[in-house]
């Protein structure tokens, strides 16, 4: 089986398109159908205990809702475990690596470990603030540079496999 990288970028939304339009440009000499580009809209963001999210943004029932949860390596099955405290089912681990350069954790004033795991769960959307809420609050995710959390809308969702 060949393996693919994913990457991943959190981005205000005002620096979308200029984003976008920069990977496209560098991806246009690449061989045919060389990868996959799309976004998803986070509606909350923590990042070194500070949250970022729509101030009362209800979710209608029967959505459900991916919090991706990206910690140094390690520490992804502490967080699975608060999570199913907190009604999660179940998640999926992928290992991954922070790409920042040497400078921005100088500048940022935090220690930077290149080595993650991103363990990505899919949740009815009426459990998102309590997996939310046991998440962002262990131990691992409390030093500056240590992870980050977000959650996404899953506007279309299906199992796969025989029903």
């Amino acid at each position: 089986a060949k393996t693919k990288d994913i990457v991943l970028i959190l981005v205000e939304q005002e620096n979308k398109e200029k984003i976008f339009s920069a990977i496209q440009e560098a991806c246009e000499n690449e061989k045919k159908d060389f990868g996959y580009l799309c976004a998803l809209e986070s509606d909350t963001m923590v990042k070194a205990g500070v949250i970022k999210g729509k101030e009362g943004d209800a979710m209608s029932e029967g959505k459900q809702t991916l919090i991706s949860v990206i910690l140094n390596r390690g520490y992804a099955d502490d967080a699975m475990a608060a999570a199913r405290k907190a009604g999660a089912g179940g998640g999926t681990v992928i290992n991954a690596r922070g790409t920042a350069r040497e400078d921005d954790a100088k500048f940022f004033g935090m220690h930077i470990v290149p080595e993650k795991e991103m363990l990505m769960i899919i949740v009815d959307s009426e459990k998102k603030d309590s997996v939310l809420d046991a998440v962002k609050n262990l131990a691992c995710l409390q030093e500056p540079g240590s992870g980050i959390v977000f959650c996404s809308t899953v506007n279309s969702f299906s199992t796969l496999g025989k029903k």
